[in-house]
């Protein structure tokens, strides 16, 4: 059986908050429909939990979020594993706007991989290449 890659695993956690939080909204209309307790706890309970799944999982699956999650990754134990994902992160996105802040983050995730001992030259000459192709400058 074939390992699924971190960014797989990420985007499919985010897709299951949005789901979660989409049934757990329905619910709550549902539940405000069939009871008639408009605003009463049983409708709010159910729909504010939605809504902070739904707004988790949505925020977590943006592309600017994703480049910024790998990059703190890979700053924070730099192995080849976490490369390969960074890399596979951006080649998946394409194409991201980040702000000047962000755009550190993903350069300090590289230089912590340069630094490493397990680095290996040409994963971070693809990596360069790969976040020069992908990010882009946003003024903010």
């Amino acid at each position: 059986m074939q390992q699924r890659s971190y960014y797989d695993r990420y985007r499919q956690q985010a897709l299951l908050f949005e789901g979660i939080g989409i049934v757990l909204i329905a619910a709550a209309i549902l539940i405000n429909e069939l009871t008639g307790r408009h605003m009463g706890l049983p409708v709010i309970l159910p729909a504010a939990a939605g809504m902070f799944f739904l707004v988790t999982g949505g925020s977590g699956a943006r592309p600017h979020t994703m480049v910024k999650s790998f990059a703190l990754l890979l700053k924070n134990d730099p192995c080849r594993k976490n490369a390969e994902e960074f890399c596979l992160v951006m080649e998946r996105v394409k194409h991201v706007s980040l702000t000047k802040q962000s755009r550190m983050i993903v350069e300090s995730g590289l230089k912590a991989y340069e630094d490493s001992p397990e680095r290996d030259d040409e994963l971070v000459k693809k990596l360069r290449e790969t976040a020069g192709e992908c990010i882009k400058n946003r003024i903010f």
